[in-house]
């Protein structure tokens, strides 16, 4: 899979665009022209297979930290592993670093398909399994 780190003018950009506007409800959203700034610790990529676009990661590095805010893979692609692989990829790019990551709440109720258990143990992490943060329409656990 071939990645282009995103910028204000790239020739992706709308594509782009349209699948972070796609694959995450507007209440999870920052606006767009945030993503694509041009300060260095914020880094927007796309994944392309050949030349179609399967994939966006948007991570904001400081110091030996990683965070990474979004991932999400066109949804006629979703399934077929290309999250799992890029998370692969980006735990082996930012292997020196700690990384951050916020994955939402799961139970059989608000995750029948095992999605959301599955993100939480790609990127196993030290947690407080008692603790969890309510935002507005969202869930988290750590």
């Amino acid at each position: 899979m071939d990645e282009i780190i995103i910028r204000p003018g790239s020739k992706e950009l709308p594509e782009v665009q349209r699948l972070y506007e796609e694959a995450f409800p507007e209440e999870e959203q920052i606006p767009f022209e945030r993503l694509i700034n041009d300060r260095k610790a914020c880094i927007l990529r796309a994944y392309y297979q050949d030349t179609k676009l399967c994939a966006l990661s948007y991570v904001f590095e400081y110091e030996a930290m990683v965070y990474l805010g979004y991932l999400a893979v066109l949804k006629e692609l979703r399934g077929k592993q290309i999250g799992s692989q890029l998370l692969e990829h980006l735990k082996e790019q930012y292997r020196n670093y700690q990384i951050a990551v916020d994955i939402e709440y799961a139970d059989d109720t608000t995750d029948p398909n095992g999605i959301k258990k599955r993100r939480r143990e790609i990127l196993p992490a030290p947690r407080v399994p008692s603790f969890r943060a309510l935002l507005p329409a969202l869930q988290y656990r750590l």
